[in-house]
């Protein structure tokens, strides 16, 4: 029985690429904030918590993280659910563009925390992004690409979060410093002008075709 040795990439256009990339970009990013939080969750609980008594024992930052994680998780449901809603609403790039602007703003946020709940309710906000930047963005690889091609399109999609990990560590070293003080990991929480310049790119990749009326 022959088979074809034609590469699934043939046939794809230049507009159909970019919109990937531009999805892909998003959830690395997505990922890159959850390896953040990792990364200063404990130096920023063992601040948070600290009294004048006496420093926050392992038991109470591993109690008060998993409260956060978990008020994390309850928003990025709630955020994929709403956004993907929305999206069928008022358009795909609309949608995907606030979300990014919304995880954007508040993962900065987070560096201004002062207590653990500001920090809770800063994680809840950017995971309504996180959760509606997948919804959108999904939505738009999967009406942009080609039937046949729109599994590997969404492996190709899906690889971002791995992508996403390693940035931290790997664009910039210094969000693990020497001193294990949450002073020192804010700087950690402060590069949304990096994920806002996805907006102006989303926003030219969506004018520079013609896509869907209901993207708009």
């Amino acid at each position: 029985m022959p088979t074809s040795t034609q590469s699934w990439r043939q046939g794809v256009t230049r507009y159909q690429w970019l919109v990937l990339f531009v999805a892909w970009l998003g959830w690395v990013f997505d990922a890159m904030d959850a390896t953040i939080y990792a990364i200063v969750l404990h130096p920023a609980l063992h601040d948070l918590l600290h009294s004048t008594r006496s420093p926050p024992t392992p038991e109470q930052i591993g109690w008060y993280g998993s409260i956060i994680f978990s008020i994390f998780l309850i928003g990025w449901a709630i955020g994929g659910i709403t956004f993907g809603i929305l999206a069928d609403r008022f358009g795909r790039t609309k949608v995907l563009i606030a979300t990014i602007i919304i995880y954007a703003v508040f993962t900065g946020a987070a560096a201004l925390s002062e207590t653990w709940w500001h920090l809770a309710i800063y994680r809840f906000l950017t995971a309504l992004g996180i959760g509606g930047e997948w919804a959108a963005g999904a939505a738009i690889v999967a009406e942009t690409w080609p039937e046949e091609k729109r599994v590997k399109a969404a492996g190709v999609f899906q690889s971002a979060w791995a992508g996403g990990g390693i940035c931290p560590n790997s664009i910039q070293p210094d969000f693990v410093p020497p001193a294990q003080d949450f002073a020192s990991m804010r700087d950690g929480y402060w590069p949304p002008p990096r994920r806002s310049s996805l907006v102006g790119l989303s926003r030219r990749s969506a004018h520079s075709a013609e896509p869907p009326a209901r993207w708009h």
